[in-house]
């Protein structure tokens, strides 16, 4: 068996000796997540969580790759950043109705 059977048509490939990628985002990942209902709780701290995990991605593939030379890693870098912001909005709309309010993945 290959590393790619197995994965629930999750992609992954070696970026280096040891050290795999794999694109878990959902095939309608494409949507504007801004403008999906409002966040439960749980919701948010979900997000909060992937948030965290999109950010260490990306200083450990930054890490990886200091000189930025890699095409390819610097794609995922900006499509995790894409999605950080998305996530961060979408927190922040789902928390505007509520009164609480959201910087920077803390709460005020």
């Amino acid at each position: 068996m290959t590393r790619d059977q197995g994965m629930n048509d999750h992609s992954e490939r070696q970026i280096m000796e040891g050290v795999y990628m794999t694109d878990f985002r959902k095939k309608n990942n494409q949507q504007n997540l801004a403008s999906d209902p409002k966040l439960s709780p749980e919701e948010i701290k979900e997000r909060q969580n992937q948030i965290d995990h999109l950010e260490r991605s990306n200083q450990e593939m930054l890490e990886y790759d200091p000189e930025r030379k890699d095409q390819e890693i610097q794609e995922y870098i900006l499509e995790n950043v894409k999605i950080i912001k998305k996530y961060k909005t979408q927190i922040e709309n789902s928390l505007k109705d509520s009164g609480d309010h959201y910087d920077n993945g803390v709460y005020l």
